[in-house]
């Protein structure tokens, strides 16, 4: 079943969860200390699920069909190693593509966003993710959705 959010949200969520992985990967400088500490392992892969999840909604929006990468497929897959094959992960694998294909995933998703999203339909999404930001006090993220919104501005 469809979702019922904009697709534009899903694109938020893809820039939003990059940002968090960015902020948790400063804190492990190798595949080995990134499998090692659990805390960050952990809340970088779910980060990754979340990824995962908003780019099967954004596939399968037809506002987007025209400019949707066909490889993003494959991280519907990652994404679903990750959620069900949790200790079969290859944890150099997942340390590469944090530090490789995510920077690049990154900047696709960003022109996506804004190329393909109306300023209206900006402006709406920013502000109800800025609200829930807010009210759950992730100060870090509401700095990079700020800056975000800023960044679209002077393109």
């Amino acid at each position: 079943m469809p979702s019922k959010r904009h697709v534009g949200f899903f694109v938020l969520d893809v820039l939003l969860a990059a940002d968090t992985i960015k902020r948790y990967a400063k804190h492990v400088p190798d595949a080995y200390t990134f499998v090692k500490n659990e805390v960050y392992y952990d809340a970088i892969m779910r980060e990754f699920e979340i990824i995962g999840e908003a780019i099967k909604h954004i596939l399968s929006s037809s506002e987007l069909k025209h400019a949707i990468n066909e490889e993003w497929r494959n991280i519907i897959g990652f994404r679903n190693l990750v959620a069900h094959e949790y200790f079969a992960i290859d944890f150099e694998e997942c340390f590469h593509i944090l530090h490789h294909d995510l920077p690049i995933l990154e900047k696709e998703i960003f022109a996506l966003l804004q190329e393909y999203t109306s300023e209206k339909d900006i402006d709406y999404i920013f502000k109800h993710i800025r609200n829930d930001l807010v009210r759950i006090g992730r100060d870090e993220s509401i700095h990079f959705l700020d800056t975000l919104k800023a960044k679209l501005a002077k393109n």
